[in-house]
């Protein structure tokens, strides 16, 4: 960042740089630049495991099988998350292709549509100036930024819940004022069905703890109780309900698997995954969000001049907004970093609107060379993350993509000796099931929350797929030994040859530092004395 000592011509590159950022002519063109700017790099880098491959894998079965309805993992019915980011993803492959940048599409798209929401909103109850500010902050959050050009559900339902709370507060603050409300709050329930959709219940539940409190602190409770429409509320159900009734008449496991075991269960037990004290989100949060958290050492060094200087209580918003989000995901153990990221918003909200303020009341350039310099600082770091990600990619299996795509079939199987790369079936362009080997009778994989846990339950819901998929051993010998005319691409461990020897016929067209993929031809010559023997199970 800038200091005294620097040349002056920095000090002018920042100063107008954050003066542009304030100051930018026409709005419209800077909500472009931001949407280009979260557009741009992400097809810069391959899937990352285990959430991106996951995700966009599933959507990927669901492109290939034709069945929108249920997600499924390796062909089985998978029931962590609702269908939305599914149903965007799936649609996006159908219209442009297998390609990481439209995977992420589902995340990229409704950060823009929150970017947008937001500044509309600040630029009509405060000024367009730290309407500007608080666009460019979210956009160059690295925290924000790095959630965009990740493809899972965290920036979609986020961003619902951000698009939800927004419409309400319109619809509140207008029905305070004696005027119309009833679009922005037909738009607030249809926002809270699709976050439902997106995640669950946390997508109605949290932007209605953050206008309770909002208006009960403004002393404004009866404007709530005037929000709750019983038509809306049917039109909330009509959108989000028929998803969660089809699914648990189809599979009368449903409802408790996904109610009970995976929100009330994850949010109130341990064993899950990254368990964490309460104080976690705050540390992360001022670290994800730098050098822009830095500015928040201003938000207590202005005073916010008491409820004449908050219009609409657009201030209290922002911070019931931030707090109550916080708390609520610091009360359970397990914490995932993404489950914050609805609170980045109203900070940059706080962050922007604490630093225009001290750049109205100062007489010289600082602030504006401050804050160009926090734009760069911050662009930098975001696109020093995503060089990152493109260098450091651990599989390499987008290499793969480009190197043996044609060679795949579609009659091909594809084997996972004791492993689950989520991402394979999507580079490999394969359109059915793996076969995955392991021994599926250890009742400890329901302990671990990892990749054999997901399966197992996934196979759960459909007894016949498990055990076409989840195979031992034993079975996928007597597989290839009973069909000796297939070609299998078999993944595995790179010294899985020297415990399979059969394998050692095989063709290794790919490997890495700990995996390798063999394409093997199951024909009489490679399996000579293999379909004799009696392998031994795991």
């Amino acid at each position: 960042m800038y200091s005294p000592k620097e040349p002056l011509a920095m000090k002018s590159f920042f100063f107008a740089t954050g003066r542009a950022a304030i100051q930018a002519g026409s709005p419209r063109w800077l909500l472009i630049a931001c949407a280009v700017w979260l557009l741009a790099s992400a097809g810069w880098r391959p899937l990352m495991l285990p959430d991106e491959g996951r995700y966009v894998g599933i959507a990927w079965e669901m492109l290939n099988s034709g069945n929108w309805l249920v997600p499924t993992l390796d062909g089985m019915p998978f029931f962590h998350k609702p269908p939305l980011f599914y149903w965007i993803t799936t649609a996006a492959l159908q219209l442009f292709g297998a390609h990481a940048w439209v995977g992420r599409l589902a995340s990229v798209l409704p950060a823009i549509a929150a970017i947008i929401a937001v500044h509309i909103f600040i630029r009509h109850h405060r000024d367009v100036g730290t309407a500007n500010l608080t666009a460019v902050i979210l956009a160059t959050q690295p925290f924000f930024f790095g959630a965009t050009q990740f493809a899972n559900l965290d920036m979609l339902v986020a961003s619902m819940i951000t698009l939800t709370i927004l419409c309400v507060a319109e619809a509140a603050i207008r029905i305070d004022k004696q005027l119309s409300g009833k679009h922005w709050l037909a738009a607030g329930y249809v926002f809270a069905a699709l976050g439902m959709l997106a995640k669950g219940l946390i997508g109605l539940l949290l932007p209605a703890a953050v206008i309770f409190v909002w208006l009960a602190l403004r002393g404004k409770l009866r404007v709530f109780f005037r929000l709750l429409s019983l038509p809306l509320t049917g039109l909330l159900l009509l959108i989000a309900a028929p998803w969660f009734v089809v699914m648990s008449m189809k599979f009368p496991e449903f409802l408790d698997y996904f109610f009970i075991e995976q929100h009330f269960k994850r949010f109130a037990s341990a064993g899950f995954n990254n368990e964490q004290g309460f104080w976690f989100y705050v540390p992360v949060l001022l670290s994800l969000t730098f050098p822009w958290s830095l500015w928040s050492i201003r938000l207590f060094r202005h005073r916010t001049g008491g409820k004449a200087n908050d219009t609409d209580g657009l201030r209290m918003l922002m911070l019931v907004w931030t707090v109550i989000i916080i708390a609520v995901f610091s009360i359970p153990q397990s914490k995932l970093i993404g489950y914050i990221l609805p609170v980045l918003p109203p900070f940059a909200f706080l962050l922007a609107d604490s630093a225009k303020r001290w750049r109205d009341s100062a007489a010289t350039g600082t602030a504006e060379a401050w804050m160009g310099a926090s734009i760069i600082a911050s662009s930098a770091l975001c696109a020093s993350l995503i060089a990152y990600m493109y260098w450091h990619d651990p599989s390499q299996l987008s290499h793969l993509a480009v190197r043996d795509e044609r060679s795949f079939r579609r009659t091909d199987q594809v084997v996972m000796l004791d492993h689950y790369p989520y991402d394979l079936p999507f580079y490999l362009r394969s359109t059915t099931p793996a076969w995955v080997v392991g021994n599926w009778e250890d009742p400890s994989i329901t302990k671990t929350d990892n990749w054999r846990k997901e399966l197992a339950d996934a196979g759960r819901f459909d007894p016949q797929a498990r055990q076409d998929y989840l195979i031992t051993s034993h079975e996928l010998i007597a597989r290839l030994c009973a069909r000796r005319d297939r070609t299998y691409w078999i993944w595995g461990k790179r010294d899985a040859p020297g415990d399979k020897h059969w394998l050692s016929a095989a063709e290794q067209v790919f490997s890495n530092k700990k995996f390798a993929l063999w394409r093997f031809r199951s024909d009489a010559s490679k399996l000579s004395g293999v379909c004799d023997e009696k392998p031994s199970n795991d």
